[in-house]
């Protein structure tokens, strides 16, 4: 499935002086490219399964080398590969943690909240938290 994503370099500089605005407009995007996946894949339902099938659906686009599973009562995401959003800061010259921090957990985020109705999309150990 094809999804538009945002050029992320174009994102930053839509919104590097409002934050605030910037998460939601990703958070936005997320949850509309989540939507979008539930349908094109036939998913319904309100549980961790149907999310890590989202995330995985969503992670596909890029070819990345990861992996959404439930372990326990989370759905825990591994990434072998490179974050697409860095790969796209360092490439524009744009402040990475910036957009990770602002944009693609937001993103994420609002994925998560079109597979399930619980918040709780929680990010311990991304570099924008370190």
């Amino acid at each position: 499935m094809s999804m538009e994503l945002p050029a992320w370099g174009d994102f930053y500089m839509k919104y590097k002086n409002d934050p605030q605005k910037c998460r939601a407009e990703a958070f936005d995007l997320g949850r509309t490219a989540g939507l979008k996946l539930m349908a094109k894949l036939n998913l319904k339902g309100d549980n961790l399964d149907t999310l890590a099938v989202v995330v995985n659906a969503l992670m596909a686009e890029p070819k990345a080398e990861t992996t959404a599973r439930v372990e326990g009562n989370k759905v825990v995401y591994y990434n072998r590969s490179f974050c697409p959003v860095m790969i796209a800061a360092r490439s524009s010259n744009q402040p990475w943690l910036w957009l990770d921090e602002n944009a693609a957990w937001p993103m994420l985020q609002g994925l998560g909240s079109a597979a399930r109705r619980e918040p709780g999309c929680k990010a311990p150990c991304t570099k924008c938290q370190v």
